[in-house]
């Protein structure tokens, strides 16, 4: 942990880490399989404060049935707004959750990569 407290000091340099370490396949760099990953990441924090399944199936409903923005720049910054307030409600640090995710990640990738493997098969995306 006294490397991560030293080297990783703020989000872009977890994400610059893990990036580097932990993402190397070529789908780490596709877009759509990041957010489609993203939205999975999503659903399990909901699961895990008993967000109700049908609201969630609601607001995708709704979310996929207005015309589609293509400022993704602004959709990423209501998305880290969205995190930041959440994080907050939850009394937790985004900052020690990360790190520790980081270490767990590093520790035992390649048990989570072939569970993953699995886990695609099952939902119909390649990705890592």
């Amino acid at each position: 942990m006294t490397e991560l407290n030293t080297n990783l000091s703020n989000f872009e340099t977890i994400s610059d880490h893990v990036w580097k370490t932990l993402t190397s396949s070529p789908l780490s760099q596709d877009p759509q399989e990041r957010a489609t990953r993203l939205f999975e990441e999503v659903c399990e924090l909901c699961q895990s404060i008993n967000v109700n399944k049908d609201i969630l199936a609601a607001v995708l409903d709704t979310t996929y049935s207005r015309p589609v923005d293509s400022d993704y720049e602004g959709e990423i910054g209501d998305v880290a707004i969205t995190f930041m307030s959440t994080v907050k409600s939850l009394g937790v640090s985004a900052m020690f959750a990360a790190m520790k995710k980081a270490i767990h990640f590093r520790e035992k990738l390649p048990q989570i990569v072939e569970r993953n493997k699995g886990k695609l098969k099952a939902n119909g995306t390649t990705g890592v």
